[in-house]
């Protein structure tokens, strides 16, 4: 028998003999039920195994389970689960088997969600609860699974029109494709991959490539091909989090020890070296995501610290006077749950949360989320951005335009496909967000490099809130975010000396997503020779 076969008889074993202890008096009082998905394809091979056993044993209640389980936990077959699930319940059905039966009915509801029958679960459900209604546990996970069929048929029933388009061969490949960030003028996609990357290869366990991050650049409205980014590109693990939106700093994930984040920035065209963030980011627990402000003051994070709500809880950072991101404050009750929240994504509007969680009013497993920013500087409760762009399972790491109108997300839409591919998803029905894209440049005339210290400093003229950003020196280009209705004071110095100063107003009426600024020489005074 093959290795993965025996994982998935060893993981389905496991499950089964932890999420309920038979116990041949009936009793239930040690039951617990399995409520997650096991992610990955190792029950593909257990499947036909399963079969062969159950063409000559039809009615063999924990082959049945067994075959049910794996159905469930293989994507795009959960359906064909609900039969070995009844038949299994039908089996167990007597006094000595109480809890098979339990679990049983159980999952046969889950199965039902994950096929979007949804009052098919609730009714599985219904009749299941007054045989555990003495458990206090098991009664608050079938009351969790009730909250979910209820709101998955809510979202269900207020079904969002969308467009989806696969970004192509350029960007996709026939491995695991995922976790895409992107520059505000959509420009820069860097993304995850589990494709070889050409020099360093490293195979894990279940004979996949290791995670490894590739980019590619919009030419001419076209993707060019992704190629992977050899200075940050290990024999390990490594994943994007989050990209600035001059798209010129990366927040990378890395296995390490606990689980870090790292940061890179683009110099003088190549990527640096991966640093890990300091103390307050990173801890001795686990750090998994994160993204920045379009001010560079603010980063939204990840981790599972002591003190938070439960599980993964998203935090926000303020960049300290000396640059170094200061304590972490937790982001509260509208944004966190005692279930994991993960791939917080701070839109360029600065108030505009998006972010992953197995909590609040979801379909099942993870769903997408926005969250907006008070006056207070608190955080509204958390919306379902809702069906089909979150499905029964798990949905993670969605990064809306700068328009708010489209978003790039990874997903398996394909039943012929084994992996996730990038989409680019289209949102006709969403209003716009209220800020402009500014795309300026810069050049010296009497060099074709542009000087080392070129500071771009951008300032609300009614708060007095000032950020700085610096050009792309490949391609000489800066970025900012201009909010509708504010007026900017924009100056521009080298070796701090201002040798340009600028006022932008930005009319709510008819404003442009994206605005191309004024083209700024940084040697005004040169005589060339």
């Amino acid at each position: 028998m093959k290795p993965k076969t025996l994982l998935a008889i060893f993981i389905l074993v496991a499950a089964i003999t932890t999420s309920c202890k038979m116990m041949q008096s009936g009793k239930l009082d040690n039951i617990q039920l399995t409520e997650d998905f096991i992610e990955g394809d190792i029950f593909l091979e257990s499947i036909d195994f399963y079969e062969r056993f159950l063409y000559d044993n039809p009615n063999d209640a924990d082959f049945n389970y067994k075959m049910g389980f794996a159905l469930l936990n293989t994507k795009g077959r959960e359906k064909e689960s609900i039969k070995y699930f009844k038949k299994a319940k039908e089996n167990f059905n007597k006094p000595s088997t109480l809890n098979r039966y339990v679990e049983s009915s159980f999952q046969l509801a889950r199965a039902y969600r994950a096929s979007y029958l949804f009052v098919a679960a609730m009714q599985e459900l219904a009749e299941l609860r007054p045989l555990v209604e003495k458990n206090k546990d098991v009664l608050a996970v079938i009351d969790r699974e009730i909250f979910k069929c209820e709101s998955g048929k809510k979202l269900f029933e207020n079904k969002i029109k969308f467009e989806i388009t696969n970004l192509g061969d350029s960007v996709n490949s026939e491995f695991q494709d995922h976790s895409p960030v992107i520059s505000a003028d959509e420009s820069t996609l860097i993304f995850t991959s589990r494709r070889p990357n050409g020099w360093e290869e490293e195979i894990d366990e279940d004979g996949n490539y290791n995670e490894d991050i590739f980019i590619c650049e919009k030419k001419d409205g076209q993707w060019t091909k992704a190629k992977g980014i050899k200075n940050i590109n290990t024999k390990n693990h490594e994943a994007t989090c989050g990209l600035s939106v001059d798209g010129q700093t990366l927040f990378i994930y890395k296995a390490d020890d606990y689980g870090s984040i790292y940061q890179s920035t683009l110099e003088n065209g190549e990527w640096s070296k991966p640093v890990k963030l300091g103390a307050n980011i990173n801890t001795e627990d686990r750090e998994t995501h994160a993204s920045m402000s379009a001010d560079g003051k603010y980063l939204y994070f990840t981790s599972d610290r002591p003190g938070g709500f439960g599980g993964l809880d998203i935090y926000v950072s303020e960049k300290m006077k000396n640059g170094i991101w200061g304590p972490p404050r937790n982001l509260g009750e509208g944004v966190n749950t005692k279930y994991n929240e993960e791939g917080p994504f701070i839109h360029p509007d600065g108030k505009t949360l998006y972010f992953s969680s197995k909590g609040h009013e979801n379909l099942g497993g993870y769903d997408i989320f926005k969250s907006e920013k008070t006056q207070f500087g608190t955080w509204t409760k958390a919306e379902n951005i809702g069906y089909p762009i979150n499905t029964v399972g798990d949905d993670v790491f969605y990064t809306p335009t700068a328009d708010g109108q489209h978003a790039y997300y990874s997903s398996k839409r394909s039943p012929e496909s084994e992996d996730n591919d990038i989409f680019l998803i289209t949102l006709d029905s969403v209003k716009r967000s209220d800020i402009t894209v500014m795309i300026g440049n810069v050049f010296a005339k009497c060099s074709p490099e542009i000087p080392a210290n070129v500071k771009i400093t951008v300032k609300d003229k009614e708060t007095q809130e000032e950020y700085h950003i610096k050009p792309n020196p490949k391609n000489k280009r800066f970025i900012f975010i201009a909010k509708w209705g504010k007026t900017y004071n924009i100056s521009v110095s080298v070796n701090d000396e201002i040798i340009f100063t600028d006022k932008l107003y930005i009319s709510p009426d008819n404003a442009p997503k994206k605005m191309n600024y004024k083209k700024i020489r940084l040697d005004p005074d040169s005589n060339c020779h």
